[in-house]
């Protein structure tokens, strides 16, 4: 998927900023602003998806790839992952949710 490779780009190619954003919401208390940081970002992954306006469908695969994403630049900002294996676990895991999606 073009986003994946688009968000793993600027993920290693500002660190500093990717651990500062992660260690955010991983220690956030559920404000308003973090629950909107987190639509946010499942409604820009679920129009990648849809390549415009989104269903309900897809809206619920794009918060899980959300989710996916979270656990593994925690993983890699903790170092438990390379960036190697983070991106494959990436891939893998969106092929999987995205499978229906991209043979309709």
């Amino acid at each position: 998927m073009l986003l994946n490779g688009r968000l793993r780009r600027e993920w290693q190619d500002r660190p500093a900023l990717t651990e500062a954003v992660t260690r955010a919401f991983v220690v956030a208390d559920g404000t308003v602003d973090v629950v909107q940081a987190e639509e946010f970002i499942a409604r820009m992954m679920a129009r990648a998806i849809a390549g415009g306006d989104p269903t309900s469908r897809q809206m619920q695969i794009a918060a899980v790839v959300a989710d996916v994403w979270l656990a593994n630049l925690t993983a890699w900002v903790r170092q438990r992952a390379t960036t190697a294996e983070c991106c494959q676990r990436l891939d893998h895991a969106t092929r999987l949710l995205l499978a229906r999606e991209l043979q309709e």
